[in-house]
């Protein structure tokens, strides 16, 4: 993102007399890069601008404290699933039939057919799938067990 850094002469000139949308949201980021700057690594935390609300006359800002060893959701999520379901490790990667790198990045909750989270290496940009599509590339090393097993 780009953010915009101002100068102590800049910063004497941009009093706030009120607050909008742009005045809050620039507001937040600028405070976040400090918190990041002075929290992050002395409490090993990732530390994220999540939003706000806003009046003229003051704005809640809101922030998200994460522990920089900690998985997303997605992520706990697979790892407690993927034995079960028979699916590959969080992290595993496989070329789809465009040739693209994907990685295995999570488990979505909310989705219940394209439940899958992927990530293209190249950009980590974020693709959901079907459990079906993912085994499909993953055959020999998964055992895929069916309801009657031959019993």
């Amino acid at each position: 993102m780009g953010r915009t850094k101002y100068t102590p002469e800049q910063m004497e000139k941009q009093k706030i007399e009120f607050f909008d949308r742009k005045v809050a949201r620039d507001l937040g980021r600028e405070v976040e890069d400090l918190l990041a700057t002075h929290l992050s690594m002395k409490y090993s935390l990732k530390i994220r601008y999540r939003g706000g609300s806003y009046e003229p006359e003051s704005t809640i800002l809101k922030f998200e404290f994460i522990p920089k060893h900690a998985k997303n959701p997605e992520e706990r999520t697979y790892i407690e699933r993927a034995k079960v379901m028979s699916l590959p490790p969080l992290g595993a990667t496989f070329s789809d039939e465009s040739g693209h790198e994907l990685k295995v990045a999570g488990f979505s909750l909310k989705a219940r057919k394209n439940c899958i989270v992927l990530r293209r290496v190249s950009d980590n940009h974020r693709y959901k799938c079907s459990i079906d599509f993912l085994r499909q590339f993953f055959p020999d090393e998964m055992e895929i067990k069916g309801e009657d097993d031959g019993k």
